[in-house]
């Protein structure tokens, strides 16, 4: 499996399959994992990674590691795939964002890494079979289905519980971005995304809405992501959040957008990442402020 490398900004980055992986033959719906390796000085910061476009893969897994070395930093994202489509396929791309101290953030991308997906149908098999004779009673097909789906629904049942337990306490141990870092970062990876230029006007506010909550949740400590604009509102008076109406004038901008399908005029939609912004700045502790003059 060849090993692509990209230089920008003095960072490398390098995806490749993993060696257990590299001389298996793959088929349509087996787990592999790939590595995106990312080298840069040690002061910058970079986010998670996020897929450009999945199908026709899936992502069931991602673990990082960052290991510190003189002068630089290495962060290792382990990213587990399937694949649901047969051929000669190629890996999604994706997007980090990169910033060192205070300039500008940079968007990076991986490159799509060569991966051969085979089918799991015979060779010979050009058409679908033909029907089978019908089975005489007394037929126990159905009830070793349901036996075997309700065994099934209960794996999966705690299979999940016990998956986002390990979530938590693997996202506890991780030292945790302040929720202004992680919104402004946020807000670079939407822009990133070009969302306007392509039409998506919709997706383009609901993702700086979702931004906005979880900045408001964390910041605020309250549960900001599950309620609606009226309920956010509502709390941020009984908190005495400052700048307040503002964020409330942007909520309910946003939900005409997201449910009236309204559309903004060009100078809104250029201004609209700009007033989040600004609203994140504002309401920085007064402590971190001070830090950054």
């Amino acid at each position: 499996m060849p090993l692509l490398v990209l230089i920008l900004f003095q960072v490398e980055i390098k995806t490749r399959l993993l060696p257990e992986y590299a001389h298996r033959r793959l088929t349509v719906g087996d787990p592999f994992e790939v590595s995106v390796t990312l080298t840069y000085p040690q002061a910058g910061k970079i986010s998670e990674p996020v897929p450009d476009s999945l199908p026709p893969f899936a992502v069931t897994g991602l673990t990082g590691k960052i290991v510190q070395q003189k002068g630089a930093a290495s962060c290792t994202y382990r990213i587990r795939l399937r694949a649901f489509a047969a051929g000669e396929l190629k890996l999604p791309v994706f997007r980090f964002v990169y910033r060192e101290g205070a300039a500008a953030a940079e968007t990076l991308k991986s490159e799509p890494v060569p991966i051969t997906i085979a089918s799991v149908l015979p060779k010979d098999m050009k058409d679908i079979n033909d029907v089978k004779k019908m089975i005489e009673f007394p037929n126990f097909l159905p009830f070793i289905l349901l036996v075997f789906f309700i065994v099934l629904a209960v794996a999966v049942f705690f299979g999940l519980k016990l998956y986002r337990r390990l979530e938590k306490i693997r996202v506890a141990a991780a030292p945790a971005m302040p929720p202004w870092d992680e919104a402004l970062q946020a807000i670079d990876l939407l822009d990133g995304l070009d969302l306007i230029a392509k039409g998506l006007i919709n997706r383009y506010y609901y993702g700086l809405s979702e931004i906005l909550k979880r900045y408001i949740e964390r910041r605020y400590e309250f549960n900001a992501v599950e309620q609606t604009t009226t309920e956010i509102i509502y709390t941020m008076k009984y908190h005495k959040v400052p700048e307040r109406d503002d964020f409330g004038k942007f909520f309910n901008r946003a939900d005409m957008v997201k449910y009236a399908k309204f559309v903004p005029q060009p100078e809104e939609l250029g201004a609209a990442a700009v007033q989040v912004r600004e609203l994140v700045i504002k309401t920085k502790p007064e402590e971190k402020l001070a830090e950054t003059k």
